[in-house]
């Protein structure tokens, strides 16, 4: 039992790594740097295609990113789904719609 225990999280670990690996040639541009200048230029890989939204967008967000699936029996392409009030076993309390 512990040897499969420790297979099966030995493939997940690879698994992991090898899938959360940033993509080609992200850090060009890093190599040699130091201090400021290697804060600089990660400063400049971290923002390129950063897209800043205002606190009021953030409802025009939910609707694209935060609806919720049907539910066997229920549930709507309107809901905004609210994880922290979702009864995953019966009725939901209330629900957001968009």
């Amino acid at each position: 039992m512990f040897q499969r225990f420790t297979a099966t999280c030995a493939v997940l670990w690879c698994v992991t790594v090898a899938v959360a690996q940033p993509p080609a040639n992200y850090y060009n541009g890093t190599s040699g740097l130091s201090c400021s200048q290697l804060k600089t230029s990660l400063k400049n890989i971290i923002n390129n295609g950063f897209n800043p939204q205002s606190y009021s967008a953030l409802w025009t967000q939910y609707t694209l990113s935060d609806i919720k699936p049907r539910e066997v029996g229920s549930g709507s392409t309107n809901v905004i789904w609210d994880i922290y009030s979702d009864n995953p076993t019966g009725t939901d309390p209330y629900n957001y719609r968009r």
